[in-house]
């Protein structure tokens, strides 16, 4: 569960779990997402081995390159549309990765 809270210009969104929490700011020109995470913790654990993963594997560089820029156009509509568009491939991709890990 999410919540959000505006100070300023900032919007920070809190969750109850230990997954990522999300700076946004609006310059009007460009907005800012920065995500932060607790070392050691799931979501980085997740940023960390896809990474890597696609550092060493080319052609699922390529597809989940190629998922994200057919998704770009609803990042300034709907960014969770966007992520819940690559969920799929990801968790995919971690499973991979985590194999190739052992």
């Amino acid at each position: 569960m999410h919540t959000y809270s505006t100070t300023g210009r900032y919007s920070v969104s809190h969750s109850t779990e230990q997954g990522p929490r999300t700076i946004r700011q609006s310059t009007g020109i460009h907005d800012l997402h920065l995500y932060v995470v607790v070392a050691g913790s799931r979501p980085h654990r997740d940023h960390v081995d896809l990474r890597d993963y696609l550092r060493g594997n080319a052609a699922d560089a390529k597809h989940y390159g190629d998922l994200k820029a057919r998704l770009a156009p609803w990042l300034s509509v709907d960014r969770e549309r966007s992520f819940e568009g690559k969920r799929q491939l990801i968790d995919e991709l971690l499973e991979r990765a985590r194999l190739s890990k052992t």
